[in-house]
This record gives C-alpha cells, sequence and structure tokens, in this order.
C-alpha cells in the first residue's frame, strides 16, 4: 500500500471467478483455465462458468512459491557449488 499498489480483501470462503482467481495470479485467463481443466486448481462449474475458491487459489499460490524459493535455493547451492558466486 505503501508503494501505491492496490490491495484487496477476500474472505477465504468466496468464490472468484476466472478473471479475478488470473488477477490474483497474474496469469493469464487461458493459462488459468488450462490448470483448471488438468486438476491442478480445484474449481465448481455454474453453467458454462467456472468458480475458485479463495481458500484453494490461496494454497495453489502457497505451493509454487514453496517450489519457486526451492529451485532457487538449489540453484544458488549449485552455482557455489561450481565457485560461481
Amino acid at each position: 500500500m505503501a508503494h501505491g499498489n492496490e490491495v484487496a480483501l477476500v474472505p477465504l470462503h468466496a468464490e472468484l471467478s476466472v478473471p479475478e482467481a488470473a488477477a490474483i495470479l497474474h496469469v493469464p485467463e487461458p493459462y488459468l483455465e488450462e490448470m483448471l481443466d488438468g486438476g491442478r486448481i480445484p474449481c465448481r462449474r455454474s453453467g458454462a462458468q467456472r468458480h475458485v475458491r479463495t481458500e484453494d487459489l490461496l494454497a495453489y499460490y502457497r505451493d509454487m512459491e514453496f517450489r519457486r524459493r526451492e529451485a532457487l535455493d538449489r540453484m544458488t547451492a549449485y552455482d557455489q557449488e561450481l565457485g560461481l558466486q
């Protein structure tokens, strides 16, 4: 907020539309739809629309963040092993 960024409060039990969920993850909607189709993020269908629970979306985000940090840690260790750092 101090840097002028928007902040949104969303209840964990709320359901998000695909555009809303894609905006939170900062990914294109078609990419999110592929993740939903592949079952990587649970969703609920309502007619032609899909809805993602905020709780499920944040769990996916936390998991991906954890994996990203693990990969960066491995790369840093490998760089140090090779004497690149």
